[in-house]
């Protein structure tokens, strides 16, 4: 891809970036472009967010105000006025690619979607070797010191997906006032939580002995940005990246069955099949996978074969204040599985 600029290429240049990207983040007067563009293909995260019942500025917001300049590289081709800056989130399966328009009083965040050309998203899941462990970071808070050191201790959020993975660790601070870490303590803290959820769905959910047969996540460029979550939509989004994952064939293959599985056991509304259906219409439409059209097929298949269940309403609530149980205002569906 030209013209990109990574925080390896130029660590300077994209710690200072990331700092204007956080601070006009934390304007009350920037606003988040929801529109649909012209290759209608930018607001199935948008959606997503939707289905998690989150308020689409204020997470965007929140998420650009976490940023680290090592998760970070520069898209200068996309950046064809002065005010622009446009960066690429490089630490999912497919990148985050973010637009912004820091015009004064025109504060405007364009794009905000996984990255693509023509439908077709790039796959980060090859590119997992990081040149240096040691990267440079923004504290968000410092907790407290060594003594006889510059080293302090250290408490971050990683926002990843609609999740804030809180991470703590030690940092020797830098005369540009960042500090110094290691980049696999936080890789790895971010990848244990996603490995416990996975094992939590093979062992807990699914009740099945398929977690011996499947590798688990060894880099977070496995991950999508849907798969971080605790949704229905982000658990099916977890099952394909990790099936993604599998290096043998056998493993795939009890990997596929757990995804399967997992779906045929859902119990949902009508209501909820259709918007699920278009969640994963909408988001395979970017896609990173050759095959991924067969997978999707498959899914859509089971959903629309699950037989909906039917609306409960509280008959000791008024007219107005009326609620579907297992619903919840503002929130995604509650499904349990049905073994």
């Amino acid at each position: 891809m030209a013209n990109i600029i990574n925080y390896e290429d130029n660590e300077q240049q994209i710690i200072g970036l990331c700092k204007r990207i956080r601070k006009f983040a934390k304007l009350d007067r920037i606003r988040l472009d929801v529109s649909e563009h012209q290759d209608n293909r930018n607001t199935h995260l948008f959606k997503y967010l939707d289905y998690c019942g989150v308020s689409k500025e204020d997470f965007v917001k929140s998420y650009l105000s976490n940023l680290q300049p090592y998760m970070l590289s520069e898209f200068k081709e996309q950046e064809k006025a002065t005010n622009t800056i446009c960066v690429l989130d490089n630490i999912y399966r497919v990148s985050l690619y973010i637009k912004m328009d820091t015009t004064f009083g025109k504060e405007l965040i364009v794009s905000f979607h996984e990255n693509h050309k023509r439908g077709i998203a790039k796959d980060n899941s090859k590119l997992i070797k990081n040149k240096s462990d040691k990267v440079k970071i923004l504290a968000d808070s410092i907790t407290g010191g060594i003594s006889g050191t510059n080293k302090k201790t250290l408490d971050i959020l990683i926002p990843r997906g609609v999740i804030n993975i809180p991470v703590s660790l030690v940092g020797e601070l830098q005369t540009d006032n960042t500090f110094l870490v290691s980049r696999n303590a936080i890789d790895n803290a971010v990848l244990d939580v996603c490995n416990q959820y996975i094992r939590d769905l093979y062992t807990s959910d699914l009740d099945l002995p398929a977690l011996d047969e499947v590798e688990i996540f060894s880099a977070l460029q496995q991950i999508s940005f849907t798969s971080y979550g605790n949704s229905v939509f982000s658990n099916i989004s977890l099952l394909i990246d990790n099936m993604s994952a599998q290096n043998s064939p056998l493993h795939k293959t009890s990997a596929a069955f757990a995804l399967e599985t997992y779906t045929g056991h859902l119990k949902l509304t009508a209501e909820q099949k259709k918007e699920l259906v278009e969640l994963i219409t909408d988001k395979y439409r970017v896609s990173y996978q050759k095959d991924i059209d067969t997978v999707t097929n498959m899914l859509i298949d089971i959903i629309n074969n699950i037989e909906p269940e039917k609306l409960i309403v509280e008959s000791n609530q008024s007219d107005d204040t009326k609620a579907i149980d297992g619903l919840e205002d503002n929130s995604a569906p509650t499904v349990t599985l049905k073994m």
